[in-house]
């Protein structure tokens, strides 16, 4: 769903290790950049999936000490 599948970001994991949407998962990602690529994993902290078909999905980068928070919202009735 969400973790492993990002084509929204206009990039794919290189590889996964886990299941998809479950706390400890993680993804590889390789970014291109002008002068090289960018490659970093991501472990999913907190993945919470509310009845409303919003969520907050937390990740940590294990390169350094970056996280994040992302939050969002099922927009019209799901169909």
């Amino acid at each position: 769903m969400l973790v492993f599948h990002t084509e929204w970001l206009g990039v794919l994991p290189s590889s996964t290790e886990g299941e998809d949407n479950v706390v400890g998962s993680t993804r590889n990602v390789t970014v291109p950049t002008q002068v090289g690529t960018y490659n970093f994993t991501e472990e999913l902290l907190v993945y919470d999936l509310k009845g409303d078909g919003s969520y907050t999905l937390k990740f940590k980068q294990q390169n350094g000490e970056y996280q994040f928070t992302m939050d969002g919202q099922l927009l019209g009735n799901g169909n």
